[in-house]
């Protein structure tokens, strides 16, 4: 259940962050900064380190 929230916020701030792109495009704007790409890198990076500890422990 958390996943399928998790997914239908990216979802919703994916599609907010395609319609400012598209108006700052058609404006002649720079394209707005998006934190949540920022964020969501951070939080795989981490993920991944976890799993490496993880991994490594347990053998």
């Amino acid at each position: 259940m958390v996943l399928a929230l998790i997914g239908a916020g990216l979802a919703g701030m994916a599609y907010r962050r395609w319609a400012q792109a598209e108006d700052a495009m058609r404006q002649g704007r720079e394209l707005p900064f998006s934190w949540i790409l920022l964020v969501m890198s951070v939080v795989v990076v981490l993920a991944a380190m976890v799993l490496a500890v993880l991994i490594v422990v347990r053998h």
